[in-house]
């Protein structure tokens, strides 16, 4: 705290100063001297919160509201099952053209080269991404996908980059090519120059010739030249008839390239894209964790992206794609919520690896709230308290003759949706007292389960929300090595100034549940409220029963 002139003075030492919200100025008096004005800096102030004094008063600085954005184009609406649809037959159906729409379907893979948080965004300036010591700035790198690819013996599934999951492009203003290649373009060794950010300086001829190496743009890293976007009809042709022999997914494996322009990509989002997609099937065998980790990434990134845009999945849904399934390569994946919670049960938590450090809640397992007292007693979907306890319960945390670990559920439960809607605080290998606690250091190993003290995490203290994959792994060794079953707590940011929780209701809520056996009355009552409260039907918030002696699937609907 700093001495200052009067508030005008402290007024504007916060505004000279990041994050400031709010100042608190504090008459101090003493007999002998001049009263002061003292100037304290704040954020995150919770104004109804404040009691009046005669020594301090505290002055909420007020920032002008951001500018209007500039009105979307509506996006048609439909059932993920039918925008499944639309995408194959337009794969099905494509042929060498330059028209987008015509030429087949555009997918980006998720690489790390996007706008770090938003993987949906081109990084078009200071990037904090790379690969190899490269960062993409300015572009995406896209690619063009079609049915007749597989007139190629082969070709024994869609030639992919990777085998992670990504976007599909939406054929409109959005998606502006600026150049393709017949192979990997390797554009990370390639800056601005004359044809664009991310292409080379030379245009390949269409009417060229086969060469020594290939045809123009099918060889060398990067090639020494490229198609325009009005060649695409051409290069596509070639590369049907010349692409690269099919490989499982990775560099060079018979897919093209194409640059789209990062700005105009920004420019025209959410309507640029037009479907998230996650891998399954044989084409993503070569995963060593069967393709769970991509599919938690694209669903963790596909909520954000709906909650940044204000969307549903019937404008941009999140769809499979089966690579090796030519005829119908993507479809919708289960929509009913039950199927949702119990497919997410069945995966493991450390599959994602590392957690969003902001404490968005990963896609895998469930995370319940025992209703405990804690919640507003009126409406007990929220929080009355700044921290709010849970567990996150999973199929791996099975140890045989063990019921699912939970807290004491005899009211009932919420199940909280996961994505940046729900935020977590910390997480604990056992009961925390409903805090959190000091933190541990970040846990990069299994170790040695065997010699840990309980919890089992080799730490006994809190986790931070980016470490909670290792520490889950190691407490569910630490209980079947030793045969026994304890629920875990996790930290729910809960009521506050910011309540995520509050802020996003209804979404924080996936559903209302009931252990089986348990008494429905006192649990039905609050879910009845909550439906009529948001104008909501329980095919969206269901009312589940949770069996905790079925591992395989242990909701359903009560």
């Amino acid at each position: 705290m700093a001495s200052v002139g009067g508030v005008s003075g402290c007024k504007a030492r916060c505004l000279a100063t990041a994050d400031c919200e709010a100042v608190c100025v504090t008459l101090i008096t003493v007999a002998w001297e001049d009263p002061v004005k003292m100037c304290g800096l704040r954020r995150d102030v919770w104004s109804e919160k404040c009691v009046g004094d005669t020594h301090h008063d505290t002055y909420v600085i007020e920032t002008p509201s951001p500018p209007p954005p500039p009105p979307r184009i509506p996006i048609p609406r439909m059932n993920p099952a039918e925008r499944a649809a639309t995408l194959n037959a337009r794969f099905r159906d494509a042929q060498a053209s330059s028209n987008l729409a015509r030429a087949g379907v555009v997918i980006h893979h998720f690489d790390g080269l996007e706008t770090k948080g938003e993987p949906w965004r081109s990084c078009n300036f200071h990037c904090d991404n790379e690969i190899s010591g490269s960062s993409l700035t300015g572009r995406l790198s896209t690619s063009i996908i079609y049915g007749p690819l597989q007139n190629r013996a082969d070709r024994v599934s869609v030639p992919l980059v990777s085998n992670d999951g990504g976007v599909i492009a939406r054929p409109s203003d959005g998606l502006q090519i600026s150049c393709a290649f017949g192979i990997d373009g390797a554009t990370k060794n390639l800056g601005d120059g004359p044809n664009g950010v991310g292409c080379p300086s030379t245009w390949c001829d269409p009417s060229g010739q086969l060469e020594a190496n290939g045809y123009c743009g099918f060889w060398g890293a990067p090639p020494q030249a490229a198609w325009r976007a009005e060649n695409l009809d051409k290069l596509l042709e070639l590369h049907k008839q010349h692409g690269v022999q099919w490989r499982p997914p990775g560099y060079h494996s018979g897919y093209n390239e194409a640059v789209v322009d990062g700005e105009v990509w920004n420019k025209h989002l959410p309507n640029t894209i037009e479907a998230f997609f996650e891998l399954e099937g044989s084409g993503v065998a070569a995963t060593a964790d069967g393709g769970r980790r991509q599919a938690d990434y694209a669903r963790d990134a596909h909520s954000r992206f709906l909650l940044a845009y204000g969307l549903t999945e019937h404008e941009v849904p999140l769809l499979k794609f089966d690579p090796a399934r030519w005829h119908e390569p993507f479809s919708a994946g289960p929509t009913d919520p039950v199927s949702i919670i119990n497919d997410r049960f069945r995966l493991d938590p450390y599959m994602y690896g590392v957690w969003p450090d902001d404490g968005s809640l990963a896609f895998s397992g469930v995370l319940v709230h025992c209703i405990d007292g804690y919640e507003d007693h009126n409406e007990p979907w929220k929080p009355a308290h700044a921290d709010m306890s849970a567990s996150l319960i999973f199929a791996d945390q099975r140890v045989p003759g063990k019921p699912i670990p939970v807290f004491t559920c005899a009211n009932g439960g919420l199940i909280f949706r996961p994505g940046p809607v729900t935020r977590l605080r910390c997480g604990n290998g056992g009961d925390s007292g409903g805090i959190c606690h000091e933190f541990c250091e970040s846990a990069t190993e299994l170790g040695d389960v065997g010699s840990f003290q309980s919890p089992g995490d080799g730490c006994g203290m809190s986790w931070r929300p980016k470490d909670f994959g290792m520490y889950l792994r190691r407490v569910s060794a630490w209980q079947k090595l030793g045969r026994r079953s304890v629920y875990n707590e996790i930290i729910v940011e809960g009521d506050g100034p910011r309540s995520h929780w509050k802020a996003h209701l209804p979404d924080t809520i996936e559903a209302f549940f009931q252990v089986s056996g348990g008494d429905f009355s006192g649990i039905r009552r609050h879910h009845e409220n909550f439906l009529r409260a948001y104008k909501l039907s329980d095919t969206s918030h269901p009312l589940l029963t949770l069996d905790v002696d079925r591992w395989d699937e242990p909701f359903r609907v009560a």
